[in-house]
C-alpha cells in the first residue's frame, strides 16, 4: 500500500473519530438538556399547582355586615328621627340610580365594566409596566369587581399595597363575575362605597351633599359625586 492512500485511510479515521465524538458531545447535551428540562418542568408544574391549591375561594370570604340607616316616621308620614350606625347607608336598586350617575362612575372608574372578567388584563399590565419602572407598588388596575371585593370581602387588607393582596382581589373577582351579573355587582358597589363625610353609597352621598333622594339629582350633582370617587376611592 502506498504512502499516500496510507496517509489517507489515517485522515478518515480521524475525521470519524472527531465526528463519532461530536456525536457524542451532542447526545450527551441533548440527554442533560432533556433531563434539565423535564425537572424544570416538573418543578414548574408543582408550583402551579400549589399556587392553585392556594388561591382563595369567594366561599371562604363572609362579606362585611353593611349597617343600614333606620328612620322613624310619624304617623302622617314626617320623619322623626334618623338613625345610623358606623356607616351611613341606605340601599337603593340600580333602576333608582340616574343613568348620568352610572355613567359618570364607569367612565371615572372602569369604562371597560362590561366587558372584563372581573379585572383588567390591559389595565394591569399598564400598572404592572409603571410598578417595575417605578419599583415600588404605585398602581393597582382596580376595577369596580375588584373595589367592591376590596370594601365589602377584604376590609381588614383594604389598605395594604402589595402584589399578594391583588392577586386575591382579582381571583375573587372573578369568582364573584361568575355568581352575579354586571348589573348586580355595580349595584352593590355603588350602594357600599365610601363617598365621604360619612356616606356609604350613593344614596346616602346625595342625602348629605344635597338633600335629596340619588333619583333626583341633576347632571352636575351626579358628576360631583362620581367626582369623590377620586378623592376617596384611590388606594390601589
Amino acid at each position: 500500500m502506498s504512502k499516500l492512500r496510507k496517509k489517507h485511510i489515517k485522515k478518515r479515521g480521524r475525521l470519524f473519530r472527531v465526528i463519532m465524538v461530536i456525536i457524542a458531545l451532542l447526545a450527551a447535551a441533548n440527554f442533560f438538556f432533556v433531563v434539565v428540562f423535564s425537572g424544570f418542568a416538573m418543578f414548574v408544574f408543582q408550583t402551579i399547582n400549589q399556587f392553585m391549591d392556594d388561591l382563595p375561594r369567594i366561599e371562604d370570604f363572609s362579606p362585611a355586615e353593611a349597617a343600614l340607616t333606620s328612620k322613624i316616621y310619624a304617623a302622617d308620614g314626617t320623619l322623626i328621627a334618623t338613625f345610623h350606625g358606623e356607616q351611613n347607608r341606605e340601599l337603593v336598586t340600580l333602576e333608582q340610580i340616574p343613568r348620568n350617575l352610572v355613567n359618570a362612575v364607569l367612565a371615572i372608574e372602569d369604562e371597560r365594566f362590561y366587558q372584563h372578567r372581573g379585572f383588567d388584563m390591559e389595565g394591569i399590565i399598564r400598572s404592572l409596566i409603571i410598578n417595575v419602572v417605578s419599583g415600588d407598588v404605585e398602581q393597582g388596575a382596580t376595577t369596580i369587581t375588584q373595589g367592591y371585593i376590596k370594601n365589602v370581602y377584604m376590609p381588614e387588607e383594604k389598605y395594604e399595597i402589595t402584589y399578594e393582596r391583588k392577586i386575591k382581589e382579582i381571583v375573587l373577582s372573578y369568582q364573584l363575575e361568575q355568581i352575579y351579573s354586571k348589573d348586580e355587582i355595580l349595584e352593590m358597589y355603588l350602594n357600599t362605597v365610601y363617598l365621604g363625610e360619612g356616606a356609604y353609597g350613593v344614596q346616602a352621598a346625595a342625602n348629605i351633599y344635597f338633600n335629596k333622594d340619588v333619583e333626583y339629582l341633576n347632571i352636575s350633582e351626579c358628576a360631583m359625586i362620581a367626582g369623590l370617587l377620586q378623592t376617596y376611592l384611590h388606594s390601589p
